[in-house]
């Protein structure tokens, strides 16, 4: 039995009141939410519109804040219990579905609508195995019996390209990769074969050739199964390549929509321009210019005097984690001082591994690390034996700062750590949050009531406060909005050149190298395929897997129309890096 025939057959044993949607198969008309909170009520979207027409794909974009999440959860009905609409229609397949109950929504979910949420591992139960979470999708939306929703959650599996389905249908959340678990939410939510498909950031926390399997089976479905797409992203390149249509959000507002091309190409409103002119994959050489001129100042060092010796030099690295397995495997390069090197690889290719390691925070096996001329234990103490040379800025900073003590002692705890008096160590702290752009009303919050960019500037603050030489930046940027994003690497340009100092860039945004980076070293499980000049690596490799990288960053050239086989070597080879 096929899965057209699965769904169908099942599909009748669930009536779904009928109704004419005409050209369009989602309205939302004039929504006005509020939220409540011990202060009272707030505004979360005012007078936001929009129709999404049968068979598209529309776009949702804008900072975070901008109230593209509580647009589609009013539409799918999951606002939390302090949302409220106040004002507004909204229609799915031409239902009213404003002031639906959960019992009058029930029928819907699954046959109207499907809802993939942006966090596959807080979304899935991690006491379940993966299989059974789809099957209870099933049940729930078309009422079936268990062992026709098991057949049809196994067929779903194999459809959204898990190869060895019936194994993984036992597996739990937690023995999956990223990749996969996004086909699991994505195969729960055709659980019904919906007429509209939601997705809420589904490839945010993902590689870019991961990103991009995910995107064309989202395509390869949507052709299939003419599903209607309401993609929400922050990712401007992303929306530009696979989107008909673009929403732009701004504190709750829709600030101008229409077809890509036309909010692409025709921006009428500044934040839509400013929006686009930060996006890494729309404007490559954003920075080029500034590159340039740092390149041009250590030339004229190196010809002056002493050039010295590089600021990294990594040499025939190797890492065990597991007896015969190789994190790293003979990984050499060198990073010149002052420059901008960047390490890029799949989930697994060893980028952090490295970065931990040149760091002084993890211990490796054999091969030789210098950091300015200073060797490197392989053993090294639990923390960074030298702060003064180098520092590391972790990937999420909430979870790398105190939540319980002021960001202003945060930034001066290591300087009291070294022996420097309170009030020293706290004058040079304000200092330090000033010069990274956090204003002093923010200097006595705590970490968790700080925006994303204001904790990445806090921790950026904590790693400059002890004037190191190197700075080691393990996605500094991923879970930041596009434009929050520019100005932490605007702040990062202006602190190498204030400071002189060599960075070594951890980073699966390929667009984003591209704009920044010096040098690159490509890594494919734990093992150098190429190193050298940006410009050299992205414009002329050869190698399959560097390509297969490059190839995978959105383009701004309108929708997609070229989609992989979900049951692709690729993909087989993500299945087979799982643990």
């Amino acid at each position: 039995m096929t899965l057209t025939t699965t769904l169908a057959r099942s599909a009748a044993t669930v009536p779904v009141e009928a109704a004419d949607a005409g050209p369009f198969v989602a309205e939302v008309h004039g929504l006005h939410l509020t939220y409540s909170s011990p202060q009272g009520r707030t505004t979360g979207v005012e007078d936001v519109s929009f129709t999404v027409p049968r068979g598209e794909t529309i776009a949702l974009v804008g900072e975070s804040g901008s109230g593209k999440s509580s647009v589609v959860s009013a539409l799918a009905g999951l606002l939390p219990d302090n949302g409220r609409i106040e004002a507004g229609r909204l229609t799915l397949g031409g239902r009213d579905v404003t002031s639906l109950t959960d019992r009058q929504w029930r029928p819907l979910r699954g046959t109207v609508l499907g809802y993939v949420p942006q966090d596959p591992l807080g979304s899935l139960d991690p006491l379940m195995p993966v299989g059974q979470q789809i099957a209870e999708s099933v049940v729930q939306a078309r009422g079936v019996g268990s062992t026709e929703a098991a057949r049809a959650a196994l067929e779903l599996l194999e459809h959204v390209g898990i190869l060895d389905a019936a194994h993984r249908y036992r597996s739990y959340p937690h023995e999956l990769s990223g990749g996969q678990l996004q086909r699991v939410l994505i195969a729960s939510a055709l659980a019904g074969r919906p007429e509209v498909l939601i997705a809420d950031e589904p490839t945010s926390a993902l590689d870019v050739t991961v990103q991009k399997r995910i995107l064309d089976l989202l395509t390869s479905l949507q052709r299939e199964f003419s599903l209607t797409l309401i993609l929400v992203t922050h990712d401007l390149s992303l929306a530009a390549e696979r989107a008909d249509r673009v929403v732009v959000l701004r504190h709750g507002r829709v600030v101008e929509q229409g077809t890509v091309n036309e909010v692409l190409h025709r921006p009428v409103h500044e934040y839509t321009r400013q929006l686009f002119s930060d996006v890494p994959a729309l404007n490559p050489d954003k920075y080029a210019d500034r590159l340039a001129e740092a390149a041009d100042g250590r030339r004229s060092a190196a010809a002056g005097s002493d050039p010295g010796g590089p600021g990294i030099s990594v040499r025939a690295l190797s890492k065990s984690f597991v007896p015969g397995v190789r994190a790293v495997d003979h990984v050499g390069f060198e990073v010149a001082a002052g420059e901008i090197h960047a390490l890029v690889g799949e989930s697994g290719s060893g980028k952090t591994t490295i970065a931990r390691i040149v760091a002084g925070l993890t211990g490796f096996d054999g091969g030789e690390i210098e950091v300015f001329g200073e060797r490197l234990g392989r053993t090294p103490g639990v923390v960074n034996s030298s702060p003064e040379r180098l520092q590391l800025v972790y990937q999420n900073p909430l979870s790398a700062l105190n939540p319980r003590i002021p960001v202003e002692r945060l930034v001066a705890e290591p300087l009291r750590i070294r022996g420097l008096g309170r009030r020293e160590a706290l004058e040079q702290a304000q200092r330090m949050l000033d010069r990274v752009g956090l204003g002093h009303d923010l200097w006595r919050r705590k970490a968790s009531q700080l925006s994303g960019g204001q904790r990445q500037r806090v921790a950026i603050a904590r790693a400059l406060v002890l004037s190191p030489s190197v700075l080691v930046l393990d996605e500094p940027t991923s879970a930041l909005d596009v434009t929050v994003q520019a100005q932490i690497v605007d702040l990062l340009f202006d602190i190498r050149d204030q400071y002189g100092l060599t960075f070594l860039l951890i980073s699966h945004d390929l667009s984003l190298i591209r704009q920044v980076a010096d040098s690159v070293t490509v890594l494919e499980r734990g093992a150098v395929v190429e190193s050298g000049p940006v410009r050299e690596v992205f414009e002329e490799s050869t190698q399959p897997s560097t390509r297969a990288l490059i190839d995978a960053v959105p383009r701004a050239s309108g929708k997609s129309t070229h989609v992989t086989c979900s049951n692709s070597a690729q993909d087989q080879s993500e299945r087979e890096r799982t643990p």
